[in-house]
């Protein structure tokens, strides 16, 4: 299995993913992106947010009611609409974002893995591909488990904290993971 060293490797390529990794390789570091799914952009690109908005303006669209009346004009809808159109209309968007992110890793010059990252060392992941995909074991100077972070509060937050939640806020079980988010 080949072995690469990079100055961050950033896995999943969701919003904060991509955005991490393109912002590390602006600034000049050596990035690697793994994502374990077929499609690029996490569940906000390929589930979530973005294709359960698309379906939900389309329907609103579609429908006419956000269409308002304009003088010597009149728009004309069809009688029947399909889950093929709304359907059409959400793979184009979702498809139009694939292709940004992808554009976006390509115009950073980051390292592509698609396969599932499993942490071997402190300094070391490995990357297990899917299948034809090529193996790979990138390296990092530094480890920074999250664990390791606190938030810093600022001055001009209110002095009423018990109120404000945190990630500290949360309870962490026995082994150190993140439980009850």
């Amino acid at each position: 299995m080949e072995s690469k060293h990079y100055d961050l490797v950033v896995i999943g390529s969701g919003p904060a993913g991509e955005k991490g990794a393109a912002q590390a390789a602006y600034f000049g570091k050596s990035v690697a992106l793994i994502e374990k799914e077929p499609a690029l952009g996490g569940a906000a690109a390929n589930t979530g947010t973005l294709p359960s908005k698309t379906l939900r303006e389309t329907a609103l669209y579609l429908s006419g009611f956000r269409q308002r009346g304009l003088y010597g004009m009149e728009i004309n809808l069809k009688d029947r609409v399909t889950a093929r159109d709304f359907l059409y209309r959400e793979r184009l968007v979702v498809q139009s974002e694939h292709r940004r992110i992808a554009d976006n890793i390509k115009l950073h010059k980051i390292d592509l893995y698609n396969g599932a990252a499993a942490f071997v060392d402190a300094h070391t992941i490995a990357v297990n591909p899917k299948p034809h995909g090529a193996g790979l074991t990138p390296q990092y100077p530094r480890s920074h488990p999250a664990d390791r972070f606190h938030p810093v509060r600022s001055s001009r937050e209110p002095d009423d904290a018990r109120r404000m939640k945190t990630s500290s806020t949360r309870r962490r079980s026995a082994s150190g993971s993140v439980t009850g988010a």
